[in-house]
């Protein structure tokens, strides 16, 4: 499996807002998956997350009903491509995607204003 650590860009992206336990987050594919492993400084072993539930472009049949999601990670493309998409996703996706990415507080206060965002 190819890896790339991102755990930098995150540390760009979002400074004390992560998990402080957090010692690294890669991205890894395969031909066939993609997965984000996150490692922990009390953990000794990754938590592995397979993002084939992440679906990315609807698919559409001649009459534009859906019939299908591609995924948002596709394991054929490139790798740092794919890795890049995971980066830039928003701060909300990742709180209900990836468990343990920032803190309970940021996690909240995400929450919090993507709910205030949509009342609008």
């Amino acid at each position: 499996m190819e890896k790339l650590e991102i755990l930098e860009q995150f540390v760009k992206k979002y400074g004390d807002k992560l998990n402080p336990e957090l010692s690294a987050i890669k991205y890894g594919q395969t031909r066939t998956k993609a997965v984000v492993e996150l490692y922990f400084k009390s953990y000794n072993e990754p938590f592995i997350i397979n993002l084939d539930f992440m679906g990315g472009e609807l698919v559409k049949d001649e009459d534009g009903k859906d019939i299908d999601i591609l995924p948002l990670f596709d394991p054929e493309a490139d790798i740092v491509d794919n890795a890049t998409c995971f980066v830039e996703l928003d701060d909300y996706s990742l709180i209900q995607c990836i468990d343990h990415l920032f803190t309970e507080a940021a996690a909240n206060q995400i929450n919090d204003e993507y709910v205030k965002s949509i009342q609008k």
